[in-house]
């Protein structure tokens, strides 16, 4: 949101942080009905991660997002410690958890577009 909004009022996008991290991006509407779907039986005293459906570099949604609104001023800051994992979003657990990927989902160029329209509705 902060990344389209900013590139919606400069006309640049910047993202801070390293472009070949890597993230499994989920559609909001993605997590809250997979979040409702988990409270079923099927799911009791199960340890379930949410997550998007496929593994993407940070520099290619950026450079999708460039596309999309047509600004070609892509430019990525090194940022020290972002906080942020680098190549999983997994880190060590003591219990196995299952990765929950709703059959249907939203398609993330769609979503995407989705977003900016909401922002663009937001400015005006």
């Amino acid at each position: 949101y902060k990344i389209i909004e900013a590139a919606l009022d400069k006309d640049q996008i910047i993202y801070e942080g390293d472009k070949e991290s890597r993230r499994e991006y989920i559609h909001v509407e993605d997590a809250a009905e997979a979040s409702v779907k988990i409270l079923e039986e099927d799911f009791k005293n199960q340890n379930i991660i949410l997550t998007g459906t496929q593994s993407l570099k940070v520099y290619d949604i950026m450079k999708m997002i460039s596309e999309i609104l047509g600004i070609e001023n892509l430019k990525f800051v090194e940022k020290k410690s972002t906080g942020h994992y680098i190549r999983t979003p997994y880190t060590y657990q003591p219990k196995i958890a299952k990765k929950y990927i709703p059959n249907i989902h939203y398609d993330l160029g769609q979503g995407l577009i989705q977003l900016i329209e909401e922002i663009k509705k937001e400015k005006n």
